[in-house]
């Protein structure tokens, strides 16, 4: 359940979980209004979700392809300590030692 179904005030995290909703627009009326107010106060979360608006337009023909698992466990973990190192929030450019984790790992493949 998220913060706006919750009655709490949306933070950066809750946006990123509610982002494929939004596009979608399905998200209930009171989630929607509390993600256009953050996007209103958020500039993170404003361009987050103006490179998705991008990447969608960019990626919406490609044919899917299935990833190798370890390739998936890598890369979420690599996000997920992305995440808990920018204190939650989305930012504008990954960090070196994402970037660095990411090199790392496709040259033992």
């Amino acid at each position: 359940m998220s913060a706006a179904t919750q009655g709490k005030e949306l933070v950066c995290q809750d946006f990123v979980e509610l982002v494929t909703e939004y596009l979608e627009g399905s998200l209930p009326a009171d989630a929607l209004a509390e993600c256009e107010k953050h996007l209103e106060e958020c500039p993170y979360c404003k361009f987050y979700l103006e490179q998705m608006r991008k990447t969608i337009g960019l990626l919406g023909n490609a044919v899917q392809e299935s990833l190798p698992e370890d390739m998936r466990v890598h890369l979420l973990e690599a996000f997920r300590s992305q995440v808990a190192a920018n204190g939650g929030g989305p930012t504008s450019q990954p960090s070196q030692s994402w970037l660095t984790r990411l090199q790392v790992w496709r040259r033992r493949r």
